[in-house]
């Protein structure tokens, strides 16, 4: 993971932090506990104790089939936004050989229901 200089929005405050931009769940899948605990791609100011993004989304990755998972900020949460993502990331053609998700996250927040995206399932209603 790349070490990377972020800034706290609220007082301005640099730090560095190593920020990951994919996660192979495939390589490994300790990762998934954090991923939906919500430990991933934030930090808090040193100073002002704000949380930080360190980006507005990450991958999750699976290599047998071959599925990507992207964790998107909740404040890109909008109809256009995942069909302009989508065709800004995938090279032109490979649509139909990669299954892709887009889960709206809150980092830093646990998530319960990427368990059910992360295993393929849907949560029972009770």
């Amino acid at each position: 993971m790349p070490l990377k200089e972020i800034e706290c929005h609220d007082c301005g405050t640099k730090i560095k932090k190593r920020v990951g931009e994919a996660i192979n769940l495939s390589e490994n899948p300790k990762s998934v506990k954090d991923v939906i605990e919500g430990k991933v791609n934030f930090s808090y100011c040193p100073k002002c104790k704000t949380k930080i993004e360190h980006k507005t989304h990450v991958l999750l990755t699976y290599m047998d089939p071959p599925r990507w998972i992207w964790l998107v900020s909740r404040k890109h949460q909008n109809p256009r936004y995942k069909e302009e993502f989508f065709n800004s990331v995938l090279p032109p053609g490979s649509a139909q050989f990669i299954e892709q998700d887009m889960i709206f996250v809150e980092f830093g927040e646990p998530c319960e229901c990427l368990k059910y995206v992360l295993d393929d399932k849907q949560p029972q209603s009770s």
